[in-house]
């Protein structure tokens, strides 16, 4: 098992460094980084400011469900735990800084289930949220997409994520029957323990997901702050569409937080727009500053923690011990 993680580690970073070296070559000149030496910082900073709003956001709806099951957390305390979570996530495979965050949550109280439910509604309601928003954006701004492949792949996924919460929330009783096959037998009998408590809090999941659906605004407001900073024209009604539908693409767990992958949707997207490439190429540079000053955040937390915590009986683990993490998870949720 051990070696398994070790060679997906090395596959995700090698699917981003082959995706990125097979976009960067497609540019026979260097304006992409001309673009991003002379991008606007103020509108950089204003779309920090509302990536960091978005942040907020997640948190508070975080903090709501946690306190809906039971789990009395501070607003600061659900922020720290859920910023470290983002620098984990920037650094570990996709999963990593959820777990992080189970465990987190879970220190003082023992709410191994309550906690995990948390962070699983959370992150599944914001990426319904996602999902509906790139519907809608299709819908309005489908003359320019119509003659692309983009509209099977979003029906697809929008499948897939309806499939996927009738099997959270225990809609299938044919689920059981998946445990014959050996692989499937843990995840399948997790998922039996915990649909339960899926089903009983079906009230908490709409409020929540109510809760999310500006989000994905914040997030188009970004990118199109970001685009001007770059001083390109692309209409509004395009950032409906695309936006979610990089992000949503983005968090499939084959690179490193994303990276290839986005930058090959982005390209992919915009091209039919004709949007210059050495702009696209740019504003997903660009992009990542959101992630990075979150990061950058969480990290400061994470290590003034453990400093601090230094000589104490209990430490936040090692990131290279994280990923030993799920099969203790594993173990408390049984």
């Amino acid at each position: 098992m051990e070696n398994l993680k070790k060679w997906r580690k090395v596959l995700e970073i090698a699917i981003s460094i082959g995706l990125l070296w097979l976009i960067i070559s497609q540019f026979k000149n260097t304006e992409w980084i001309k673009l991003l030496v002379h991008a606007k910082i103020s509108y950089v900073l204003l779309a920090l400011v509302i990536f960091m709003a978005g942040n907020v956001m997640n948190v508070y709806k975080w903090q709501m469900i946690a306190h809906s099951l039971g789990i009395t957390v501070s607003f600061r305390k659900a922020f720290r735990i859920y910023m470290v979570g983002a620098f984990i996530n920037t650094f570990l495979p996709a999963g990593a800084g959820e777990i992080k965050r189970t465990l987190d949550l879970s220190k003082d109280n023992k709410e191994y289930v309550a906690s995990f439910i948390s962070v699983v509604l959370e992150r599944w309601t914001g990426f319904m949220a996602l999902l509906l928003m790139a519907s809608v954006g299709l819908a309005i701004d489908y003359e320019n997409f119509r003659h692309t492949q983009f509209p099977s792949i979003l029906a697809i996924v929008g499948g897939a994520g309806i499939l996927g919460s009738c099997v959270m929330f225990g809609a299938f009783g044919l689920v059981g029957k998946l445990k014959r096959f050996e692989a499937l037998k843990s995840i399948v009998e997790s998922l039996e323990r915990i649909g339960p408590h899926f089903r009983k809090n079906l009230r908490l999941v709409i409020e929540a997901l109510i809760i999310t659906l500006p989000q994905p605004l914040l997030i188009i407001w970004y990118f199109q702050l970001l685009a001007q900073s770059l001083s390109l024209t692309v209409p509004l009604q395009v950032y409906y569409f695309t936006v979610p539908f990089i992000l949503i693409i983005s968090q499939i767990p084959i690179s490193i937080a994303g990276i290839g992958v986005q930058e090959a949707c982005f390209l992919a997207v915009f091209r039919p727009l004709d949007v210059p490439l050495e702009g696209i190429f740019s504003l997903s540079i660009l992009s990542y500053a959101g992630k990075f000053a979150s990061a950058m955040i969480g990290a400061a937390y994470y290590f003034h923690g453990t400093i601090a915590c230094h000589g104490a009986k209990e430490c936040p683990p090692p990131l290279a011990e994280i990923d030993e993490e799920p099969q203790k998870e594993q173990a408390a949720l049984s």
